[in-house]
């Protein structure tokens, strides 16, 4: 989404089309799986002092696992725990890297938008029954 924000008097016909177009793109955006430079976002975390890496990949999988041979000396037990702390740190990297990569869509202005429209919408509804009273009315006295 643009810098541009838009102001109550710009809330007519194309001001409302392109209040609702940046809104769309914005959703999109929100929506759409993140990717940096058209490549999928990944995260990285490792535990027992870098002796377990791991890479994980959005929407949610885990591409690499590394492990230093000398961790082949632990129990299953200890080794499968410094796995799930690495895999762990690797998608709460993921997460954060994603949520940045969506953030351009600047929510707080997305919402402004979606009020000002609910406002605007609300004036010309008002303005369409108002004008529907006065046609009724009309042919209600020309009957009369």
């Amino acid at each position: 989404m643009g810098d541009h924000v838009v102001g109550r008097s710009e809330l007519n016909g194309e001001g409302l089309d392109k209040v609702l177009a940046d809104t769309r793109r914005a959703l999109q955006a929100v929506r759409s799986a993140p990717t940096t430079d058209g490549e999928p976002i990944q995260g990285a975390g490792s535990a027992s002092d870098g002796r377990v890496r791991v890479v994980t990949q959005a929407p949610g999988h885990v591409t690499a696992l590394e492990l230093d041979p000398r961790l082949m000396r632990l129990s299953s037990e200890d080794l499968a725990a410094e796995i799930v702390i690495a895999v762990n740190a690797a998608f709460d990297d993921l997460r954060t890297k994603a949520v940045e990569a969506v953030m351009p869509a600047d929510l707080g202005a997305m919402s402004s938008q979606l009020e000002d429209l609910q406002n605007e919408s609300v004036r010309q509804l008002e303005r369409f029954t108002s004008a529907i009273s006065g046609a009724v009315e009309q042919i209600r006295s020309r009957r009369g």
